[in-house]
């Protein structure tokens, strides 16, 4: 964390969600909310965690080191050289990769309880059990709204079987999204 922050800050953690570049392939522009998305948190001294894949993640772990602020990935390999081998993940874009040991599911996990909030970006499949992840945790959830499925389909299971979780935000600006994800968690951190 960069010297300077305010306590408020540097005690936010933010999960990003994504599905794997191969697995569900992001529009140009998905990949740019992602850069976006790391800018913005490095910006505001946000740090985030996520898994140690392809797509959205990547990109905004990218952006978030390169602008000088915290990426920290769970790899779901016991090791590096498992991490490389048997996974082939990326070692580069993030400020620190923990080996779980866990698997891709585990990893995940790990990812969003170890934070304060969730942005899902482009996303798939996996998506669907982190959001189911932080509704029981009472995690804060941003729906990145574009041009991919997961959005919309997040927004109607949440309608259909959590109508009344109110940890949930959703726009199609990144940075407005990020401020009502750290405004509900301050909110939570007073209390």
């Amino acid at each position: 964390m960069a010297k300077g922050t305010s306590q408020n800050q540097s005690s936010i953690t933010l999960c990003i969600s994504g599905a794997p570049s191969p697995t569900v392939p992001c529009p140009v522009e998905g990949l740019d909310q992602g850069k976006v998305v790391g800018a913005l948190c490095a910006q505001k001294e946000i740090a985030i965690t996520t898994t140690t894949t392809t797509g959205f993640p990547l990109w905004a772990g990218m952006a978030c080191t390169r602008d000088n602020g915290m990426a920290l990935a769970f790899s779901p390999a016991a090791s590096a050289s498992e991490h490389d081998d048997i996974y082939h993940l990326p070692t580069e874009g993030f400020s620190k990769i923990i080996y779980t040991g866990f698997g891709t599911s585990g990893a995940s996990i790990l990812a969003l309880r170890s934070s304060d909030a969730i942005l899902f970006g482009c996303g798939g499949m996996s998506s669907i059990l982190e959001c189911m992840t932080a509704i029981e945790e009472k995690k804060p959830i941003g729906i990145l709204e574009g041009p991919w499925d997961i959005d919309e389909t997040l927004k109607e299971l949440l309608d259909v079987h959590y109508p009344k979780y109110e940890h949930l935000f959703s726009d199609i600006d990144p940075n407005r999204l990020i401020d009502q994800l750290v405004k509900r968690v301050r909110l939570s951190q007073e209390k």
